[in-house]
């Protein structure tokens, strides 16, 4: 937190400099991809993962309000076209993208998004849509939520660790603690509800959480809005086999084609860090017939457009706030 304060103090004094509108200027020419997930006003009230909230809707709406008056805000279908040779983009291009399809992204961010005609594209696991059940992160949140003893002692991989809910801050430092020890194992959630004694959540609930058919509609039918694919399970394909990402991104993008009725060209490797999917993840994208694919990586860039690879194009995360590093990080300074 400290260091994080310290940087946020360096970059406002930048900001009033006016250094990174120069530094936007040097990097004029390179793409540069924001990726949200959840937009919400109140943690208290969200009974599942607090840890994929992006901003609140008035963070967000600064968000696109500031990157609507600097740069230029495309589309994928713009972007594909940049990439394929056929036209050019505009100077400070960004793309916009949302992962995971929460009902929060219509109701809040999508209004905004219309607000400023700026185009997005929504990254979708299908098993969430068809199934209108929240994945194995948010079940892991809502259990912590939800325990009613105070210690408990699990096992990952075969590494076991105590975990201590003994009040609200360490819940939520718990939930993420376990959710990042699942990313990397193919333990089923199912075992953690046994583990802490807590019933699933009401499927009424659940749904609540997740866009419906009508919403998505909506949404493509907005000019210069997309939807693109984001895996069937959301598992981590760095744990699965060649055939198993195959299955993941080939049945994800059919499923969301046959739904929606619209080529699925995008897709959003599931958490996107580099430990989480791999060359068989690439070679799997270009396989199935997608004309793009993005990562999540911690070490994002803004993107050349003539020199990059298409199926491994970094996504950047903007802060929960209008300050200094959110300066720095929309004007393509990324650290």
């Amino acid at each position: 937190m400290a260091r994080f304060l310290k940087r946020e103090r360096v970059y406002s004094v930048l900001k009033i400099t006016g250094a990174f509108r120069m530094w936007q200027f040097c990097l004029r020419n390179r793409l540069l991809v924001v990726n949200y997930h959840r937009i919400l006003s109140n943690h208290a009230a969200n009974p599942f993962d607090d840890g994929v909230v992006s901003c609140s809707p008035d963070i967000f709406e600064a968000h696109i309000r500031s990157l609507a008056k600097r740069r230029n805000i495309i589309s994928m279908d713009a972007l594909i076209g940049a990439l394929d040779g056929k036209i050019e983009l505009p100077k400070c291009p960004t793309l916009i993208t949302f992962d995971d399809g929460y009902v929060d992204n219509y109701v809040h961010a999508f209004p905004i998004l219309k607000k400023y005609t700026a185009p997005a594209c929504f990254f979708l696991p299908t098993n969430r849509i068809t199934t209108r059940q929240l994945e194995w992160w948010d079940h892991i949140a809502y259990m912590v939520k939800n325990a009613e003893q105070r210690q408990y002692k699990l096992c990952f991989g075969g590494n076991a660790f105590v975990v201590d809910l003994r009040d609200e801050v360490n819940q939520t430092k718990v939930a993420a603690e376990i959710i990042a020890r699942a990313k990397m194992t193919d333990q089923s959630a199912d075992i953690l509800f046994e583990e802490f004694n807590v019933s699933r959540p009401d499927p009424a609930l659940e749904s609540s959480q997740i866009m419906t058919d009508t919403q998505i509609r909506e949404i493509i039918d907005e000019p210069g809005f997309s939807i693109g694919a984001h895996s069937v399970s959301h598992r981590v394909l760095s744990t699965l086999t060649r055939e198993e990402n195959i299955d993941e991104l080939r049945t994800s993008k059919n499923i969301l084609e046959d739904r929606f009725d619209v080529k699925i060209d995008a897709f959003a490797y599931p958490v996107g860090d580099d430990q989480h999917y791999t060359r068989e993840s690439v070679l799997a994208a270009k396989e199935v017939g997608y004309k793009c694919a993005f990562n999540f990586r911690l070490k994002a860039r803004s993107i050349d457009i003539n020199n990059c690879d298409r199926f491994n194009l970094d996504r950047v995360t903007l802060p929960d706030d209008i300050g200094g590093i959110f300066s720095a990080r929309s004007s393509g300074f990324l650290f």
